[in-house]
């Protein structure tokens, strides 16, 4: 073999390896996948296998095509396990557009569309069913009947009716939207024209020649119903109903006799001089009658263009706030009832002097009088805590709580380490009057029927002829200020400095004494005493004995033996002072002559003592003063030959 032939030979031989090898390789690879799982889930369905009760749509006369096609897609995104109806496009107009695009083009440019459509978030199924309907345009129902959904239904139902109203909408207005306002299909008068003939010499005489054609109908007529004959509206002006139109116009160029004020005060001579008062309302200044009235007929009492407030809300936009939660009654009925609406002598085109209009309703307030009188009140400045108007606080309070208050009293007064609870909540009225009262500061009652209303327990637990004496006396004024304290309590001084104002003697026995009680000391006399009273005497929380327990609580282990403390006809207060002694323990007297007062020379005593109690001098070295565990208070300890009573062993 040539070394050619060797080379082509090689090289053919490892071109085979190398396919062989990856076929290998392949089969590897396959070998790894993974058997193929069955899908998890819910297999897709057609919609109406559970919405099997829109079955039913398909019995009606029209189906909306995709409704038809089974097409459920075409509009709903499939929910799964979730039950949300969720559309493929968000908005029921933007929707309904991907379909009705030359209705969707339409709309876009109309200058009043209907207002269920306007916008992106504009809604077609209020009108219109989705599915199916009996009706054309798959309607949801007749079209007046449909309209009475969102219209209030009173608007069509007065006396007399406009033939359109009883017969179809449609016959005006156009149901998505028109150029014109009110979805009208032309303007009123081309509209109007449709049904009544203006050339008609009837029609003509009945509006004096008027050239109706060139004007809007609806400045006289109500354009669906009304309570008076030929549609007129609610209150025409006198020359309407006349029909002498002459009266103010010229015949048939329809120009004004007058111009501006001039030609109301044709008829309305007597308000000339009403309307040249101190404070004329701008209209009226200006001549501009028609700002507020309409010169033919309107709805409205007074002919106004617009009913009630919603006519000043139209240049008084921003005060008075009308959304507040508490409107003043005659806001509600009407600024008229407090306002003059041309003109006044009076500030803000008031109808009387600024504090008589409240008291044209509050008639009582006027001539309320007492023993105190609110300063405001008795200046009869009614608006420094009231809002004419309206207000979110109750009263109709220009400002809520105490917030008021502080208008004019010093709120930094009012604020300490302890606030009344009243303050704190801002309820000043709670205990106070707001104009007049028969009791000092405008307290609605006497201080302590005052202090009663929150306080009734105090009351009920101290027996009254024991209380304390400024209590007793019904003076809590004494002791306590009724607004804040830096004191706990609401006292007017810390501790027993309180005290001290009226039980000065202890304050300088405490000042001259070696010897001082610890609470007394630390100024903390409740702790032994009620401040308000009980029944036991000095005011004491309990007996005299359970009281030094309290602290002194080591004192009150029984043994088998009666101490100085469990005897009868004796207490705490029988060896000690109370408040402070110039004797060690607080004791009365020093040992061992306090001991002498109770405890007599007796032949007995001589014998065991063996010597006369008159020439011992102290008692404490053998004996306990309280309590012991051995007879006669001996102490806990003692040197053996005492206890067997043989003193000779040490002593002569």
């Amino acid at each position: 073999m040539t070394i050619s032939g060797w080379y082509n030979h090689f090289y053919m031989k490892r071109d085979y390896l190398i396919i062989f090898l990856a076929l290998i390789f392949l089969l590897s690879l396959v070998s790894c996948v993974p058997e193929a799982k069955k899908r998890r889930g819910f297999a897709e369905r057609p919609c109406l296998d559970c919405h099997k009760t829109m079955e039913q749509e398909f019995n009606k006369k029209l189906i909306h095509k995709p409704f038809q096609e089974r097409a459920c897609e075409s509009c709903h995104l499939r929910h799964g396990k979730m039950p949300v109806k969720s559309f493929v496009v968000r908005g029921e107009r933007l929707l309904c557009s991907t379909c009705h695009t030359d209705f969707a083009k339409k709309l876009d440019s109309l200058k009043y569309p209907h207002s269920v459509l306007k916008g992106n978030e504009g809604k077609c199924i209020p009108c219109h069913a989705p599915h199916s309907s009996d009706i054309k345009a798959l309607i949801k129902a007749d079209i007046n009947g449909l309209c009475i959904n969102c219209h209030d239904k009173k608007d069509y139902e007065k006396t007399f009716r406009h033939k359109p109203v009883n017969e179809d909408c449609l016959i005006c207005h156009d149901p998505h939207g028109a150029q014109n306002d009110s979805t009208l299909k032309e303007d009123e008068s081309s509209l109007c024209k449709r049904c009544h003939n203006y050339s008609d010499q009837k029609f003509i005489n009945s509006h004096e020649r008027y050239p109706v054609e060139n004007h809007k109908c609806s400045g006289c007529h109500d354009v669906h119903s009304a309570e008076i004959k030929g549609l007129l509206r609610r209150n025409v002006h006198r020359p309407v109903a006349e029909i002498k139109c002459s009266s103010c116009h010229n015949i048939p160029e329809v120009s004004l006799k007058a111009k501006g004020v001039e030609l109301c005060y044709g008829c309305h001579e007597k308000q000339r001089k009403e309307y040249e008062k101190k404070h004329v309302h701008p209209p009226v200044a200006e001549g501009n009658c028609l700002a507020c009235h309409d010169p033919h007929a309107s709805d409205f009492r007074a002919i106004t263009v617009k009913q009630g407030n919603d006519l000043c809300i139209n240049c008084h936009k921003e005060k008075p706030d009308l959304k507040v939660s508490n409107l003043h009654r005659p806001v509600k009925e009407g600024c008229t009832v407090c306002h003059d609406p041309h003109g006044s002598d009076y500030p803000a085109y008031l109808s009387a002097q600024k504090n008589e209009v409240c008291f044209n309703c509050h008639a009582g307030v006027k001539n309320e009088k007492g023993f105190s009188m609110h300063e405001p009140f008795k200046k009869q400045d009614c608006l420094s805590c009231h809002n004419p108007h309206g207000s979110n606080s109750s009263l109709l309070f220009v400002l809520p709580g105490a917030g008021l208050c502080y208008k004019c009293h010093d709120e930094k007064k009012y604020f300490d380490v302890y606030i009344h609870k009243p303050i704190q909540d801002g309820k000043c009225l709670d205990c106070h009057r707001g104009h007049f009262a028969n009791n000092a500061r405008l307290l609605k009652e006497g201080v302590n029927d005052i202090c009663k209303r929150c306080h009734e327990g105090v009351y009920t637990s101290v027996p009254h002829d024991k209380g304390h004496k400024p209590f007793r006396d019904n003076r809590c004024n004494d002791c306590h200020v009724p607004h804040v304290s830096p004191s706990q309590a609401l006292t007017k001084a810390s501790g027993a400095e309180l005290c001290y104002r009226c039980h000065a003697s202890i304050k300088k026995g405490l000042d001259t004494s070696t010897f001082k009680h610890m609470p007394l000391e630390e100024g903390d006399c409740v702790s032994c005493h009620s401040p308000h009273g009980t029944a036991i005497k000095s005011q004491l929380r309990a007996d005299i004995n359970t009281v030094c327990l309290t602290c002194h609580g080591k004192l009150s282990v029984k043994s088998e033996f009666k101490g100085h403390i469990e005897r009868e006809n004796i207490n705490c207060l029988s060896c000690h002072e109370p408040h402070f002694s110039k004797k060690g323990s607080l004791l009365v007297k020093d040992e061992p002559g306090l001991c002498r007062t109770c405890h007599k020379d007796t032949e007995n005593l001589a014998r065991l003592h063996r010597s006369k109690l008159a020439d011992i001098n102290k008692c404490l070295e053998c004996h306990e003063p309280h309590r012991t565990e051995k007879k006669s208070l001996i102490r806990g300890i003692t040197h053996k030959p005492f206890e067997g009573n043989r003193c000779e062993v040490c002593h002569k």
